[in-house]
Parts: structure tokens; sequence; C-alpha cells
């Protein structure tokens, strides 16, 4: 039995659909292939955290930043 399997028999809140199954079992799989040291959380996806603008040009969020780098991709 996968880890997936067994997270979803032993969860019944727990659902993924069947097209993002093999997407979530790998992602499960490198986070813990990886370990804590790879791990990285963005957490400022709203403006929680950094300015939305400034001298009224509309600024990215973290995320945005993030996802528009070419290194990141």
């Amino acid at each position: 039995m996968s880890l997936i399997e067994k997270i979803l028999n032993e969860n019944s809140h727990v659902h993924i659909h069947d097209d993002k199954r093999i997407y979530v079992e790998d992602t499960v799989r490198s986070l813990l292939n990886d370990g804590r040291k790879m791990l990285h959380v963005v957490a400022d996806f709203d403006f929680t955290l950094t300015v939305y603008e400034k001298n009224g040009v509309i600024l990215p969020s973290t995320f945005g930043v993030i996802e528009s780098n070419a290194q990141v991709k």
C-alpha cells in the first residue's frame, strides 16, 4: 500500500481527484526524500506581509516575484 493510499484510507476527509493523484504522490515523495532542509514555504500570497503599492505603482506579492523569476522555473 502506498503512502497516499494509507493517508486516504485512514482519513475519510482527505480526497484527491484521480487526475491529480500522481502529482500529489510525487510531491509528497519529494517532500519526504528531500527533507525539511529543502522545504521553502511562501506565505505571502495575499499581501499580508509585503507592501501592496509604492508611489502609486502596484507591486507583486512575494509569490508573484518568485513565480516570475526565471531561475525558479
